[in-house]
């Protein structure tokens, strides 16, 4: 009994240090993505350079010394190899660019991307890291609100952290901060409503969520509105477990009523305000609410039980509560603003109408009002989408250059220190590297996005046929029963014999993911958020781990490109299994995902053992998964690191020269 008992805790503590071996890159990726966010968002060079080499640094020794637990997988593969593609034709545009200093310094922007998508892709394989980034999410969200929150209560002054009345803290523009603060909202929500988190962390979740939303509705940013009901949509949608979702979407909906009359004086008394210790204090109050509630609520659920007919009973309510909301606000925007569509109208010539250059991108004090050198305003939005799309209309195939020309140029005003930015990331993108660049950076997009919903839509379609196919089979029995002979059986999970199996439920994580991933590609296309490395790195964080979890799930996505690409045995005798193979011999790619997580563990907690080890893996394969693929992923990481630090100084020494 002792020696049982003494296996099960080495067994304990062996998958405690496995799972923080794995989860310590993810958490420095995390504090990357905060690292640049409150660097003034990461968008000036000098603000992304030094992270930049410091992610290619440690890119660069995860390279030399393979720590990662195995190479991404097919899926993830085709799609990093896609957007590595157009991140090398970004740096190719600096030969025709009209202006190479400025394609340069997109081109190490970019490959800070792809370095770390890369990194999280290859980390994220293990999933005791995947299981962590959940937590580091609430985290990082966490210290985001704490330091806005503590900021407002300090500051003496709003000017520092206000600009018209919109809140513009950390990124000094209101529709980049909203973007940083609304990023992870999804997962924190889907996090928050999930049964299977304990209560502490999902009122933890739900309050952060709460904070969130609040700091999101003091930047005033209407491309954060359009954006947020965007990505609303598609995770009702997608996202399994609708009626809970929504349930944990009304705690702070409810209490943002609250405090939203508080969070919109700022910019009706602009600048009257004193200081930001009222707004502070409202936060507060409403997040430590939000999480009280939302813990009691998690409480309750273990002791009250939820049957179907009561889930579909609140269903029927919140719906008719929804429809009555719709009718109601149709009504008054019809006799306030002529209906619905025209309001809607009405507000989207607003939001085309704002600047697409403000003050605190273009170097114009706070409160000034940006003008050209013959006293004009600055280009609208829709100015540079226009500009923009003729740009594309011209068919180009390689484009101007990454960077090299901006619609809103023309528009600048005079003694702007920053470039102005212009919105659109599809037009932007068409016409600075044309039609070569667009269809490599949307192409890895879409097969992204297509394999990560794929999962979740057969599910469904098995559930729901396998539903109906059940249903069928009741009334045939009831009707042979009527008429006293027996029906035959029906064959027992003939819809769900399948890899992706009929639970729906289970792809709810990567449906949130999915969502802050969808809000960020509406928003991009508002605003420069790809210019903004503080909003694009968990954009990319997210991705990588809804990949990497569904690459997991599926293990080989197409068994017959894997059986090609697979190392084939020298002779037709050579032993298959790990344990009957000589020693020289390393295992192949199906033989390493069943033998490297329980090797690495009883390597990890009894450093005796290491000669299992030597003896299973050569020397320089002891941490690096075999096969072709495996040595080079490996060779471009470190190519990769490298021309990361080298575009990273070469960007700053441009600049600042």
């Amino acid at each position: 009994m002792p020696a049982d008992r003494s296996g099960i805790e080495d067994s304990a503590a062996s998958g405690t240090r496995t799972a923080a071996l794995w989860a310590l890159p993810v958490l420095f990726l995390t504090a990357l993505w905060l690292w640049l966010a409150f660097a003034s968002g990461g968008l000036a060079t000098g603000d992304w350079t030094f992270p930049a080499v410091a992610c290619g640094v440690i890119g660069l020794g995860v390279a030399v010394y393979a720590s990662y637990p195995r190479r991404p997988r097919q899926l993830s593969l085709v799609v990093l190899t896609v957007l590595a593609g157009y991140t090398v034709w970004v740096l190719l545009s600096a030969s025709w660019s009209g202006s190479a200093d400025a394609s340069i310094e997109a081109a190490g922007r970019t490959f800070l991307y792809l370095l770390i998508f890369t990194l999280a892709l290859a980390f994220f394989t293990s999933k005791e890291a995947r299981a962590a980034f959940r937590y580091l999410v609430i985290a990082a969200a966490l210290a985001l609100l704490a330091v806005c929150i503590a900021r407002l209560w300090t500051t003496g002054s709003p000017v520092a952290l206000f600009s018209e009345g919109q809140f513009v803290f950390p990124t000094g523009r209101a529709d980049s901060a909203a973007a940083i603060f609304l990023i992870p909202l999804w997962p924190l929500l889907w996090l928050a409503s999930g049964p299977e988190e304990r209560a502490p962390v999902r009122g933890v979740a739900i309050g952060t969520a709460t904070g969130l939303v609040g700091l999101a509705l003091m930047t005033q940013s209407r491309s954060a509105v359009w954006s947020l009901a965007i990505a609303l949509v598609l995770l009702f949608a997608l996202s399994p477990g609708r009626v809970r979702l929504l349930f944990y979407i009304v705690i702070p909906g409810l209490l943002m009523v609250y405090a939203f009359p508080i969070i919109d004086s700022y910019r009706q008394q602009w600048p009257a305000m004193a200081s930001g210790g009222t707004a502070a204090r409202t936060l507060t109050v409403a997040v430590l609410a939000s999480g009280f509630i939302g813990m009691i609520v998690a409480l309750l659920e273990k002791w009250i039980r939820v049957t179907g007919r009561m889930k579909a009973i609140f269903g029927i309510v919140v719906l008719a509560g929804c429809a009555a909301g719709l009718v109601y606000g149709a009504m008054t925007l019809t006799r306030d603003t002529g209906g619905p569509i025209a309001w809607v109208q009405d507000q989207w010539e607003q939001l085309a109408g704002e600047p697409a250059v403000d003050g605190a991108t273009a170097g114009i004090p706070a409160g000034g009002e940006a003008q050209t050198e013959n006293g004009a305003t600055p280009a609208t939005r829709a100015a540079a989408w226009n500009a923009s799309l003729s740009m594309v209309r011209t068919g180009s195939l390689v484009g101007t250059g990454a960077d090299s020309s901006s619609p809103s140029t023309v528009a600048a005003p005079a003694g702007a220190t920053g470039r102005p930015l212009a919105g659109s990331l599809v037009l932007r993108v068409l016409s600075e590297t044309g039609i070569v660049g667009g269809a490599l950076l949307f192409a890895a997009m879409a097969f992204a996005v297509g394999g990560i919903m794929w999962p979740r839509t057969a599910a469904g379609w098995r559930a729901t046929k396998s539903a109906l196919g059940v249903r069928k089979d009741r009334r045939r029995r009831h009707a042979s029963a009527a008429q006293e002979t027996v029906a035959p059986e029906r064959p027992v999970d003939r819809y769900t014999a399948t890899r992706w199996g009929r639970r729906p439920v289970a792809y709810g994580w990567e449906m949130a993911l999915l969502a802050g991933i969808v809000y960020w590609f509406a928003q991009a296309n508002l605003d420069p958020l790809w210019q903004m490395t503080g909003a694009t790195a968990p954009a990319l964080l997210m991705l990588a781990a809804a990949l990497a979890a569904t690459d997991a799930r599926a293990r080989t996505m197409w068994p017959r490109l894997g059986r090609r690409l697979r190392r084939r045995p020298a002779a037709a005798t050579q032993p298959t299994a790990v344990e009957k193979a000589p020693p020289t011999t390393g295992p192949t790619d199906d033989t390493w995902e069943l033998v490297a997580p329980a090797v690495l563990r009883r390597y990890i907690a009894h450093p005796s053992r290491s000669r299992r080890l030597r003896a299973l893996l050569p020397k320089h394969r002891r941490l690096q998964p075999p096969g072709r693929l495996s040595a080079i992923f490996r060779y471009c990481l470190m190519v990769l690191s490298v021309a990361v630090v080298a575009l990273a100084v070469a960007a700053y020494v441009l600049v600042s020269g």
